[in-house]
């Protein structure tokens, strides 16, 4: 995500659920409720939030329920975590209207962003420390 032009920082992140301060191994393994997401911070004079939405839809599993990659459970749900009604609405609007590659449905959630814990450094640009495809 990083790499896209107007992305400025990307940070892993621990939201939805009620646990404070969790951690990776009590997320993991569901403990938490919460979900382990990637936070994008984006400067919109040069990418809208609506590109970032079809990278989203692109770079993960949308019509798989509680599965990215090899990660299996609720803490890798497919969901989006918004920031007001604005972004909900393009989020689901997004959502609505992305294609599908199988002939499942999108399953992803749209969810109200509350609080956010930053993992731990080595959730942190994972895929460039392990040179893995998919998170």
């Amino acid at each position: 995500m990083r790499r896209i032009h107007g992305v400025a920082a990307t940070a892993v992140g621990y939201v939805g659920g009620d646990a404070l301060n969790p951690v990776g191994p009590q997320v993991g393994a569901g403990l938490t409720g919460r979900a382990e997401v990637v936070q994008e911070s984006y400067d919109p004079e040069r990418i809208g939030y609506t590109v970032g939405l079809d990278v989203c839809w692109q770079h993960h599993d949308p019509d798989t329920r509680d599965r990215q990659g090899a990660d299996v459970g609720r803490p890798y749900r497919s969901a989006m975590f918004t920031h007001g009604d604005a972004e909900r609405a393009a989020a689901r609007a997004s959502r609505d209207a992305h294609p599908t590659q199988r002939s499942r449905p999108v399953v992803s959630e749209i969810e109200p962003l509350r609080a956010l814990y930053g993992a731990e450094d080595y959730h942190q640009r994972f895929m460039e420390k392990t040179a893995t495809l998919c998170c």
